[in-house]
């Protein structure tokens, strides 16, 4: 009888801790999701991303240019006919060329400026993670969403970047990541 008791209170004195472990998880990872969406929900209220329909009006998609000269002195791009038989493809107005060029660099832009904008918040969170005192789960949640923020603008500007940039952002972000480590775990 007495052992069916200590077994229970074993039960009893596990499960708070765990629950406790499992909560202290849940809080964690939802302010450092929080936080990054908060951070992208910011930057698309102050900063729209630019729209398709802003550069290329449906009028101008709409316009059917049968003539080359035409075509080019309204943004459009002149294929000539390719082909015989069958497979001939007739000689056409590509009308969006010159406004998709340019909502492609726009976007380009923007992507460039999130990714700084991301970048300039996960280098604060983690840094400032350091400085956060009586709150070990409030500094291990912002150093994670400051490391997840970083990922976020990377992933963000990735395939516009050019190979010495990505070389130069990797390089940043592994030695913030090693002195923020040295600093927060020193023996």
């Amino acid at each position: 009888m007495q052992e069916e008791t200590k077994e229970e209170t074993k039960k009893e004195a596990v499960t708070p801790k765990k629950q406790g472990t499992l909560i202290r998880y849940a809080v964690l990872f939802g302010i450092v999701i929080l936080v990054n969406l908060f951070v992208t929900y910011a930057i698309q209220v102050a900063y729209p991303e630019p729209e398709y329909d802003q550069f290329c009006k449906a009028e101008q998609m709409n316009q059917v240019y049968a003539d080359k000269q035409v075509c080019v002195d309204n943004g459009g791009q002149w294929n000539e006919a390719m082909g015989e038989g069958i497979a001939k493809q007739e000689a056409y107005c590509n009308n969006n060329f010159t406004c998709s060029k340019e909502f492609d660099t726009a976007t380009s832009m923007y992507s460039r400026n999130v990714f700084v904008v991301f970048v300039v918040v996960g280098l604060f969170l983690l840094v400032g993670s350091l400085f956060v005192p009586g709150s070990s789960l409030i500094a291990q949640a912002l150093s994670l969403a400051g490391v997840l923020a970083l990922i976020i603008g990377s992933l963000s500007y990735w395939s516009d970047m050019n190979d010495i940039l990505r070389l130069l952002v990797l390089g940043v972000a592994l030695v913030t990541i090693l002195y923020f480590a040295w600093k927060k775990f020193e023996d």
